[in-house]
């Protein structure tokens, strides 16, 4: 699961992390994959986690070219093989931005947990038109 965790604030990553709680509790093996900028802000959790070492990025009116970018190379560093898992999950629409890098590295299915703070941005028209299509085209995909 590719998803924020607390010490994040918002319903994402306190449902994130008992998303991974029950998987593992449930018999299932579920891997957190997770953004800290730091490993002093790690707490302990009771599943397996892989730190990423970068901020959560969690703009959804702007394309975070430079975040994408440094979260793809920390999952192709930390991660050798996508295509070892079953399933992939992305535990927020922010990590919609990743599709097309997972999509070229496996055929791991993928799923979106989605919230609808990038829906509701779009509905109000707070996004940028170019941004707003790229979005609604990791939708589609």
């Amino acid at each position: 699961m590719l998803s924020p965790l607390p010490p994040y604030f918002g319903g994402s990553a306190y449902s994130c992390m008992e998303l991974c709680m029950g998987l593992n509790g449930n018999g299932f093996s579920c891997l957190a994959v997770a953004p800290f900028p730091s490993s002093e802000c790690l707490p302990k959790y009771p599943f397996p986690l892989i730190r990423l070492e970068s901020a959560f990025h969690t703009d959804g009116k702007k394309t975070p070219q430079d975040w994408v970018h440094n979260i793809n190379c920390e999952i192709s560093d930390k991660i050798p093989r996508l295509s070892d898992f079953d399933l992939i999950i992305l535990g927020r629409e922010s990590f919609l931005w990743h599709l097309p890098y997972i999509r070229r590295t496996t055929s791991t299915p993928v799923v979106l947990i989605v919230r609808g703070a990038y829906i509701n941005s779009i509905c109000k028209n707070e996004v940028e038109t170019s941004i707003c299509r790229n979005i609604i085209e990791l939708y589609k995909r």
